[in-house]
């Protein structure tokens, strides 16, 4: 019963108000999804590229943001969104993964959600309204952007299960999906085989890594 929204506006050159539409959109299909609900967002093209960070569960939230942002290589300020943190990080980099494993290895919670010029996926537990609150998603501005709802029949209620799934490694990319993949263990296995990292259990982050 999960629900997905998306919208792409190519009325205009410009940035539109595409946070204030996706969560009209959100709300309406709140009903099909009341667990969660998330987004990706994309943005004029920045030059730095933009980490989203989960920064955990633990007490230590101020700290550990100050770790991760320790090795941006931009003087721009990051930002709190409640436990995750925002971080400009550098112009051009061959190779995502050493940063990746950087961030990540202040702890075994915290998660690199989204990387990207164009890309911010931002999750919350509960209602639109209540990513709202969190991120102020409304002000976001933009030319398309792609949302879930969702219903937890599996994999339980947390933001690490939520859509959308960043493709690990790989700047501007994230999908939504609603469905089931047969063979998804069969795929799982044999990317894990390439040293892909999984996050969760959920079937449908094996698309971006497809």
């Amino acid at each position: 019963m999960c629900g997905i929204v998306g919208y792409f506006d190519k009325t205009t050159a410009n940035q539109t108000a595409v946070g204030e539409r996706l969560l009209k959109m959100l709300d309406a299909l709140a009903c099909r999804g009341p667990d969660s609900a998330e987004w990706r967002c994309s943005f004029s093209s920045s030059a730095h590229l933009v980490a989203q960070v989960k920064l955990g569960d633990g007490d230590n939230l101020a700290e550990r943001a100050q770790l991760v942002t320790g090795w941006r290589r931009s003087s721009a300020a990051n930002s709190f969104h409640g436990r995750c943190v925002s971080a400009l990080l550098f112009k051009e980099v061959d190779n995502l993964k050493p940063f990746l494993s950087k961030i990540e290895s202040v702890g075994n919670d915290v998660e690199v959600v989204s990387v990207g010029r164009r890309l911010e996926i931002v999750k919350e537990v509960g209602s639109p309204a209540r990513l709202e609150k969190a991120f102020h998603v409304s002000q976001f501005q933009g030319k398309y952007g792609i949302g879930h709802t969702r219903l937890s029949t599996e994999f339980g209620c947390r933001p690490q299960s939520f859509q959308p799934f960043w493709g690990h490694g790989y700047a501007d990319l994230a999908i939504v999906h609603n469905g089931h993949i047969t063979n998804y263990h069969q795929l799982r296995r044999i990317y894990e085989q390439r040293g892909v990292r999984f996050y969760t259990e959920n079937d449908s982050e094996i698309w971006p890594h497809f």
